[in-house]
């Protein structure tokens, strides 16, 4: 689909080489802005965790650049050039300084995770990753040449980053039927930037095929915070990409992946601060946790328990109590104030269109409310036949049976053994359905994508549920292959 621009905010190239060129100099000066900021915060960490903080670290940039031109009026393909120019040089400058006044040396620590050997698994692990990777250069192809599904996508994860392109601006109009309040847009950002230097949805689909890869590489590194070996946290990552639910999303222009990867990654680094409670973790903890907060505006209510470990533990902890809440609220907020607040300055609730109620006290009103979602047949279900099939239909039956006891096995092992946050962490998927079902309504089988992080979080709990050796080791995994 082609996005002619009308605005002169818009950059216009119509030479397939040349928008090439302009597609690799924005991206190419996000990701080398993103490696310089986050090679400064790189405490004891793993390859996985080194290139979550890049994607981190880029995706914010994004962010605040996109809603500060935004906001300001200027939004084209060469002010973001331009203000990355400029980022680019302070980090170069501040690199530069801290290499004058001499680096702390690195302080090596055991890393979480034994180093289990492979052992039997090791066939397994191969066979998959080479499966795996067949598997996701066909949903390449597939996200490439195939335009955006009709879905959400036609009502702002596209139309936003079209409406923005041409108007320089994100501020809502409220004669637009798709832009009358600051809906949480991070994932629109994004699109927006691949749709700049092409005026073409044409890589879109990709926003969602990134980071169904990128989840995969966020399983295999909870599994190993929690414990599991090498072998088993990457068998746990590919069996990611064969969910149904996964799968099917992974060629479209949703926004499920992106915010189930920064959900993860947000746990990811709960588990690190947890084990060692260092302000580099706690740092992109919360800032992937504040794009998260910034993506759709169900994660309003996934997002809360989280945020509330996060506090825990920081309270917890005796030294640098006040200095980590103030690192922890300002990096949530900057990557998602923008949206809620302005969303409360235009309609009065932060949480618009929907209607925000405590004990039958209205606190804040809005188009949508409860009753009217839950008396459709449309957006709600009471019946637990439908629980099942949203499970089923995302996890297919047969990975519903080995997926279900492994989940259980490893929760019930974390609660035995006393480990508080990698309990709470198996948890999670348990209390996103019950907000799912019970507080958000939406909850046909039809909206189970909103069940992405859950479903990720139980294939992560596979890894630990694996066992370490002998026969039941062989058994266990003859019957994941099956």
């Amino acid at each position: 689909m082609n996005f002619t621009p009308t605005a002169d905010t818009t950059l216009s190239l119509t030479n397939p080489v040349a928008q090439c060129l302009a597609f690799y100099l924005l991206f190419g000066l996000c990701v080398l802005n993103g490696w310089l900021f986050a090679r400064g915060f790189h405490y004891d960490m793993g390859m996985p965790e080194k290139i979550f903080t890049v994607i981190i670290a880029g995706t914010a940039q994004i962010v605040v650049l996109t809603v500060v031109l935004g906001l300001a009026g200027r939004l084209s393909y060469g002010t973001l050039v331009f203000s990355q120019c400029a980022v680019l040089a302070a980090l170069a400058y501040a690199s530069r300084a801290a290499r004058a006044g001499g680096e702390a040396r690195a302080v090596r620590r055991r890393r979480a995770g034994a180093a289990r050997r492979a052992g039997t698994g090791i066939v397994f692990v191969l066979s998959l990753c080479a499966a795996s990777f067949a598997l996701a250069g066909i949903t390449f192809t597939r996200a490439v040449i195939t335009p955006p599904p009709p879905s959400d996508a036609f009502i702002y994860h596209l139309t936003l980053p079209v409406k923005w392109m041409h108007t320089g601006s994100i501020v809502p109009e409220l004669t637009d039927p798709f832009g009358k309040t600051f809906h949480p847009s991070n994932p629109e950002t994004l699109i927006l930037w691949l749709i700049l230097p092409f005026h073409e949805d044409t890589l879109a689909n990709l926003v969602s095929w990134f980071f169904w890869v990128c989840c995969s590489a966020a399983v295999y590194s909870i599994g190993r915070r929690c414990g599991a070996g090498r072998a088993e946290s990457a068998a746990a990552g590919m069996l990611w990409l064969y969910l149904p639910g996964a799968m099917t999303g992974a060629a479209s222009s949703e926004a499920d992946h992106f915010a189930a990867f920064f959900l993860l990654v947000s746990c990811v680094f709960l588990l690190r601060y947890q084990r060692d409670p260092h302000a580099a973790s706690l740092l992109w903890g919360s800032l992937a946790l504040g794009i998260y907060l910034g993506s759709k505006l169900i994660a309003a209510a996934f997002a809360p328990p989280v945020a509330a470990v996060y506090t825990a533990l920081i309270l917890r902890s005796r030294r640098k109590r006040v200095s980590h809440l103030i690192i922890f609220f300002c990096s949530v907020m900057l990557l998602s104030f923008v949206w809620y607040a302005g969303n409360w300055a235009l309609t009065g609730n932060p949480l618009a269109p929907v209607e925000v109620k405590l004990s039958g006290m209205v606190i804040f009103r809005g188009a949508v409310r409860m009753a009217e979602i839950t008396a459709s047949p449309f957006y709600h279900t009471s019946s637990w036949r439908d629980a099942w099939a949203a499970w089923r239909d995302f996890f297919s039956p047969a990975m519903c049976a080995l997926l279900a006891p492994a989940w259980v096995f490893a929760t019930v092992n974390s609660i035995r053994r006393g480990r508080r946050v990698q309990s709470f962490v198996f948890l999670l998927p348990a209390v996103i359905f019950f907000i799912y079902w019970y507080i958000v309504g939406l909850n046909r089988p039809e909206s189970a994508r909103y069940l992405m992080p859950a479903a990720a979080l139980v294939t992560a709990s596979w890894s630990v549920a694996v066992p370490r050796r002998g026969r039941p080791r062989s058994l266990f995994l003859a019957l994941t292959a099956l």
